[in-house]
Formats: C-alpha cells, structure tokens, sequence
C-alpha cells in the first residue's frame, strides 16, 4: 500500500527583520501591536477575556522564535525559584475579594503559578527556550510610546505659570512618585500571578462594583485625550488657514476619525507608529528652529541663542494650582503597566525597565519644558507648537511642516483612542457581533446599530472640542483629576488593601499620608484647571 504523503507546513523565510534574534524588528512590531489591545482591559472589562497569548500578536497567528541560551534559561530557573519561595509570604487576603476567583493560566487553563514563564523545549536533542512575550528593550520602547503623548507640548506653560524653582520640584516629583506606584502595580502582579490588568486590580481589592468607577475614570481620561488632539488639530490648520473657522477642521478630522475606526486593529496598531515618527519630528522642528534663529528682530522670541527673560518663581501663587495638572498629564501611562508586566518575557526585569522608561520620559519632558520655556517665556502658549507657528522669525516651511506633522499624527492616533470606548459601548448596549472565521480566527462584523453608536459618539466628541477650546485647559484637568488618580491614589490604595498585614506600621502611614497628598493635589489642580484662566 502506498503511503499517503503527509503536507507539512513550511517555515516561513527568514529576511533581515528577523536579524537580531528576540530584540527583531518583527518582534518588536508584534509586541507594539499587542498594547494597542491592553486599553479596552482596563475600562472595566474583564481582560481574562481578551487574553492573549505570550509572544502572540492579536492580528497575527502565534510566532515563537527557539535558541539555545542556557544562561537565559538558569536566569529563568532562579526567578521561578525566587517566585515558589515568595508563596511561603503571600500577603493575607484582607481586602481581597472572596467571590473574585483568578483561573491558574492566562492561555490554555492547563498551567499554574509554578509552570515555567519560559517553556523549554527540545530542539535537535538540546534544551532550548521557546521566546515568547516581549523583551525587555520592547517594554521600554511600549511603555515610554504610551507616556510620550501630545501633553508634553504643555510643559512650558507649566513652567510659565510655575517658574524654573518650582515647575522643576514638580515635574521631578511626579515622575519619581509615578515611577514608584507603577513599581507597586508590579509588585502586585508578582504575588498574585493571575491578575491580569489594572482594572483586575480594582476588581481584586474591591469587588465587581468599581469596575463602573473604573471604566468612568478610564473613559473620560480617553475623551479628553480625544478632544484635546482636535483642539490641536484644529488650532494648527486655523493658524496656518486663517480665513477658515477652526469647527472646520475639527469637523474634518472628527470624521476622518469615524471612518477609520472601521479599519481592523492591525491596520490601526501598525500605522500609529507614524505617531511616534511624527512626534519625534515635531521635537526636531523645536530643536532646529531654537538653535538656528538669532532672534535679531528684537524681542520676538524663539531662539535659543538668545534667549528671552524668564523667571524664578510663579507670577502669582494660583498659577501653582493650573501647572499640577499640567505636570502630572505625561505620566498617565499606569493603565497598561499591568499588562506590560504580564507581556514580558522575564518579568523580574520589570522594575529596571520601569528606571528607564521614566527617567528617558522625564528627561525628554524636562527638555522640551526647558527650552520652551527659554525660546517664549512669559509669551508661551498653551501648546508650544502655536508659539512654533506664530513666530515671525522662522523659515516659511515651519508652519506648513507642523500641520503636516500634526494632521498625520491625530489621524493615526485618534482611532485608537476612541476604540476602547467603542469596545465597551458596544458591550454595554449588547451589540457586540464578531464573526468565526473558517481558520479559527474572529473577526468584528459591523451592523447598523454600531455604526449609529461610533457616529453619536464622535457627534459628541465633535461637541466637547467646539465647547471646550482650551487645549491647556483640558490638559490641566486630565492631568489633575485622571492623572493623580490612576498613577498615585488608586496603585497605593491597592498596594495598602493588598498589603495591609505585611508592611510596617511606619510603611502603611506613609501608604496613607502619600493617598491624602495626591488626593488634595488631585482637588486643587481640578480646581485651578477649571476655575483659574490661563
């Protein structure tokens, strides 16, 4: 009888983008794509449903790449010896909710806290490891692409309104207490290894009911974060087309918004890379125009070379209350930590990666607040690109390049923005309608009940960014009311519930004067966000 020949799938080609071994550039762009689908866990949705495999895109079938380092492996073997000694001090379970039940695997249920986070497998007779998750230079390079966003443009203003002693204190302090609580969020994760996201967090402290608080919170964080990158789509293409109302361009960009948020998650994930791109240029564009203009028109600004008068200390003590929003917007990056954390491929590095991400971002932050603050002074805008666009003195192609930069820029990023939101309308309204390809894979379907959802959502959208025109405004209360919140007062909140036994009596007065502080810094900067004009 003859055999029946057996098909067997072939491996795909190697190219230059998988040079490099786990640090490759395919490696990289699978684990960038993977957090783009880390928002919709923490807006109260219950992220054991969207888990997604390490090493796993959630638009790419499972990859996994084998080597034989046996260094990486006994690197592996003493953090899982050091994770089973740590289950002889597992923190009591006061605050912990009893009905919450964590499964023992985020993948195929079959493993528990013990299974290797590494799998070893045999590949030609030797011990091998399967890389899966993300490395640490990915985790760094993800977790400082979701911190660096437009808010930074804000910082000058800050320092305009706070003055170099004190706009320095704090911005310094909030990126070493942001740093802090996210190191707290890992150390959670550490404990208690089925814990997913932040909002499984909340979940495990305090029950099913502040999953709503959560999702409140996480919502109006992203509409602000939505309306604020149309405020500045707006005011950029109004500058450079002054005969056109600025509800024009925000009407443009509002439906471009709408029709793009059809697109799959893959097309979205990958094409706001150009964000990062187009951030990094708009910084080029700051540095160049600073370094290359004398300013010898006198008293116009906007050069580094001679810089224009500045101040010590705040012109009036209010202004303090507007720049702690303002200085606390870059770090409200804590949402996706958590699953930063279960993303890595050695999870032990996590606090060193955390060193890294906020001292680049505070350096960077410190930079841009500088040398804004330098080139306009007193006459900082509250976005540092307007002072970019209105300055006289630059070469004409600036103000041209900037709308560029920022069209590209809102059209990649504002899609991703309102997508979670749509992920949880669509459930909450019980319209959620994915289809079961031949293959194995789902795929979202879109009815007209949906598609009206995405259309009233971005009307209201449209609504808030013509109704609110302050860009510096909104960024002060994100800053301020979500900020403090998700970064400082909830993580020591958790950390306290989840701890309470096992810290020092000293340690959990500090956990509780540290909740108070950012609480009232929370009120006052809302306070001066909403009621001081800037």
């Amino acid at each position: 009888m003859t055999p029946v020949p057996v098909e067997t799938k072939k491996e795909r080609r190697t190219s230059f983008l998988d040079a490099g071994g786990p640090n490759s550039i395919n490696n990289f762009a699978s684990s960038y794509v993977r957090t783009q689908s880390y928002w919709p866990h923490s807006l109260g949705e219950n992220s054991l449903d969207y888990a997604i495999s390490p090493g796993t895109s959630p638009v790419q079938e499972p990859t996994s790449s084998v080597a034989n380092i046996s260094a990486e492996l006994d690197e592996n073997q003493l953090y899982l010896e050091n994770e089973r000694d740590s289950q002889n001090s597992l923190p009591s379970q006061k605050g912990l909710n009893r009905n919450y039940e964590f499964p023992n695997s985020r993948s195929n249920g079959t493993e528990d806290e013990t299974s290797p986070l590494i799998p070893v497998v045999s590949a030609g007779g030797k011990s091998s490891i399967v890389f899966e998750g993300s490395t640490t230079p990915q985790t760094i390079f993800n977790a400082i692409n979701t911190m660096m966003g437009i808010g930074m443009l804000s910082l000058p203003m800050g320092f305009k309104l706070s003055g170099w002693v004190f706009g320095t204190i704090i911005l310094t302090l909030s990126a070493a207490s942001t740093n802090y609580t996210a190191k707290l969020l890992g150390k959670i994760l550490k404990i208690h290894p089925s814990i997913m996201s932040y909002s499984d967090i909340a979940y495990s402290c305090y029950g099913s009911s502040v999953n709503i608080l959560i999702t409140l919170i996480f919502t109006a964080d992203l509409i602000g974060a939505t309306a604020s990158l149309v405020l500045l789509f707006g005011d950029s293409f109004a500058i450079f087309f002054p005969e056109i109302h600025t509800s024009v361009f925000k009407t443009i960009i509002i439906c471009l918004t709408f029709i793009s948020s059809f697109l799959p998650l893959s097309i979205l994930s990958m094409s706001s890379l150009l964000g990062v791109v187009c951030t990094s240029f708009i910084l080029l564009v700051i540095i160049f125009c600073g370094v290359t203009t004398t300013n010898e028109l006198g008293g116009a600004g906007g050069s580094l070379l001679n810089p224009v008068h500045t101040y010590m200390w705040p012109q009036h003590p209010k202004y303090l209350l507007v720049s702690l929003g303002i200085f606390m917007a870059p770090w409200g990056g804590h949402v996706v930590f958590p699953e930063l954390y279960r993303d890595m491929r050695h999870p032990y590095k996590y606090n060193r990666a955390t060193n890294v991400t906020f001292n680049f971002t505070f350096f960077i932050d410190y930079v841009v607040a500088a040398i804004g603050f330098l080139m306009f002074g007193v006459e900082c805008q509250d976005s540092f690109t307007k002072n970019l666009m209105l300055q006289p003195n630059y070469p004409r192609w600036v103000k041209p390049t900037i709308c560029l930069l920022f069209g590209v820029l809102a059209l990649v990023k504002a899609p991703l923005l309102v997508r979670p939101v749509f992920s949880v309308l669509d459930k909450a309204l019980g319209i959620q309608s994915v289809a079961l390809l031949p293959n194995g894979s789902k795929r979202e379907s879109f009815g007209f009940k949906r598609a009206i959802v995405r259309f009233l959502y971005c009307a209201f959208l449209l609504l808030i960014s013509i109704t609110f025109t302050s860009f510096g405004g909104i960024i002060a209360f994100l800053g301020s009311a979500i900020c403090f919140t998700i970064c400082l007062v909830l993580p020591l909140m958790f950390y306290r519930n989840l701890y309470y036994d096992e810290i020092s009596r000293t340690e959990r007065k500090l956990i509780e004067v540290g909740i108070v502080i950012s609480t009232i810094g929370a009120i006052a900067g809302t306070y001066g966000s909403i009621a001081i004009d800037i």
